[in-house]
């Protein structure tokens, strides 16, 4: 009886939270086909294909628009959404408002080949293509993988590459960036990703801080130990300190409540360092482009070993004797870093350069205009960059000069607002300069005259005297 559910006039809304991708759909077809059927299988992929191609208001359609395209009764319809409720393909929501229903289909992903052999759903399966089928389609999901058994895993972790900088390096994050994640693509919880070693934390000390009535069965859950060491290494928290923290949010519960935890941390470190939370920056030169590997002897070895074994803030630091870094500053830096793909030591020559040559001011542009040319070039080494700034500071050099040149070569008079010149060919110089000194000298006669003929008045008056003396 769907008619009292479900009519053509009707209108229905798609929305989905990632995007199908190749494994999901070898998953629906080899997996899913055979439990839900072909037309259930096709409307799914009718209604994804609806969900990708139209954004915004557009994606509202009737439910008749659905039956021309599958070319299936609305009963039938009704009949194939269901089984991909029930299966966890999709979850239906129903609108009224006045006469009007609106359907929300949110359509949902597949389980991963995994995840669906360890679910029940692989008994069905099992159960409707037989022993022998069922192995094949298995097997079509297995991933050959050399065996890890006599093998050591030098993996490096998250706190080995990355740190936490210092608060005087902080730049600007608003907390409003954190919020509306729930709309992002993509299902992967946050630190699924990346190991976190937490080597440097002191785990055991903060635990032998804690008072008996803690429960520290909770706290050496591996969950929640990530989670501590990870709060701790990002916020700067001594282990005693962290025990405090714990103690306070752990006081009227049995679990540790890490929600509130991060907040307690997150509120001392906005009092000890303003608003402003950490950020993150690679620590030196990758080592495959590090290419100083012995003790520099000359200068330009030094350079190469300071430019490799600092990080750019580090360097602005240096720069500043120790001095804040301005947030103007930090954010140019991280720019380079993510924008242009610029490694450390390529980034702390660019600063470098800049700041020699601009009477240390780090401006957006002119590291904009030097970093387009640098990423096209290509340029991945600390010796790369050093040669590329030589070869530009000796062409700007000329260039300075030339001009200067020009501009004394004018002469004299009021003076004026330097004008760009466009490079002429030596020919057409030659032939300007003549021109330039003919007008010269023909400005220069009409002045003359009168000046010669007043010095001779004066002469003859002189002459006259000298006669009446005598």
């Amino acid at each position: 009886m769907h008619w009292k559910e479900l009519l053509p006039i009707d209108r229905y809304v798609v929305q989905m939270k990632d995007r199908l991708h190749e494994t999901d759909r070898d998953v629906l077809t080899l997996l899913y086909q055979p439990l839900i059927g072909s037309l259930a299988y096709s409307l799914y992929l009718t209604l994804w294909a609806e969900a990708e191609g139209s954004p915004g208001a557009d994606r509202e359609r009737k439910h008749q628009t659905l039956m021309v395209l599958t070319g299936q009764p609305l009963d039938q319809l009704f009949q194939e959404r269901k089984k991909l409720e029930a299966i966890g393909l999709m979850a239906a929501y129903r609108e009224k408002s006045d006469d009007e229903v609106l359907y929300i289909y949110e359509l949902r992903k597949p389980l991963t080949p995994a995840g669906f052999f360890q679910d029940d759903l692989s008994v069905f399966l099992y159960n409707r293509l037989g022993k022998e089928q069922f192995r094949r389609v298995r097997d079509r999901f297995t991933i050959d993988r050399k065996s890890l058994e006599n093998a050591e895993e030098v993996t490096r972790s998250f706190d080995e590459v990355f740190k936490s900088l210092h608060q005087s390096e902080m730049v600007s994050y608003d907390e409003e960036f954190r919020s509306g994640t729930d709309n992002l693509r993509g299902g992967q919880k946050a630190g699924e990703g990346y190991s976190f070693s937490g080597s440097e934390f002191d785990y055991d000390l903060m635990l032998a801080d804690l008072p008996p009535f803690i429960n520290k069965e909770t706290l050496s859950k591996e969950k929640v130990k990530r989670t501590v060491t990870q709060l701790a290494f990002v916020y700067k928290v001594e282990p005693l300190e962290m025990s405090k923290f714990i103690q306070d949010t752990i006081l009227h519960e049995d679990d540790l409540d890490v929600a509130a935890l991060r907040k307690q941390v997150q509120r001392r470190y906005r009092m000890l360092y303003s608003q402003n939370p950490p950020s993150l920056a690679l620590r030196r030169q990758p080592a495959h482009l590090v290419t100083q590997q012995k003790e520099p002897e000359t200068e330009s070895e030094k350079m190469v070993h300071y430019y490799e074994n600092t990080s750019p803030m580090e360097m602005l630091q240096n720069v500043s004797d120790g001095a804040k870094v301005p947030p103007a500053d930090m954010e140019i830096v991280e720019h380079l870093m993510m924008d242009y793909r610029l490694s450390p030591g390529v980034v702390n020559v660019l600063i470098d350069y800049i700041l020699m040559i601009n009477e240390m001011k780090l401006t957006k542009g002119f590291a904009d205009k030097i970093a387009g040319q640098w990423s096209r070039k290509n340029i991945k080494t600390v010796k790369d960059a050093m040669e590329i700034a030589k070869q530009e500071y000796k062409n700007r050099k000329e260039f300075t000069k030339a001009k200067k040149e020009g501009r004394m070569s004018q002469g004299g008079g009021a003076r004026k607002k330097p004008v760009r010149r466009e490079r002429l060919p030596k020919w057409l110089e030659d032939q300007k300069t003549r021109e330039s000194d003919d007008g010269k000298s023909s400005d220069a006669a009409p002045g003359a005259a009168p000046d010669l003929e007043k010095k001779k008045e004066e002469l003859a008056k002189l002459k006259q005297k000298y006669q009446k003396k005598k």
